[in-house]
Formats: C-alpha cells, sequence, structure tokens
C-alpha cells in the first residue's frame, strides 16, 4: 500500500478516528482541528521529503 501524501491546511475540520498510519506530512499544517488526540497511527513521517523523520 502506498502512502497518502497529505501536503495540505486542515482547518476547522474533525479528525475523530481518522486513521494516518504512515502518512506524509510534510508541509502540513493543523488549525482549529477537533478530535486530533483520537487520531490512528503507527507512524508518521515529518520533515521534508528529502529528510523524512519517522514518528
Amino acid at each position: 500500500m502506498g502512502r497518502a501524501n497529505l501536503s495540505a491546511k486542515f482547518i476547522n475540520v474533525d479528525l475523530t478516528n481518522a486513521l494516518l498510519d504512515g502518512a506524509l506530512l510534510y508541509g502540513t499544517s493543523f488549525e482549529e482541528v477537533i478530535g486530533i488526540d483520537e487520531v490512528s497511527a503507527k507512524h508518521i513521517f515529518v520533515g521534508s521529503e528529502e529528510n523524512p523523520k519517522r514518528l
């Protein structure tokens, strides 16, 4: 399965029960997001495409 690149702005959204396992979050921002504490992910990638950091 490929990884989703979520390079986007999440503004005023509900992420309750969102599954972000393996997501690429380069350049992604979260503003006024609810449910972020209920997101499921074994790991995500931050940093840059050239220098990814697995969290």
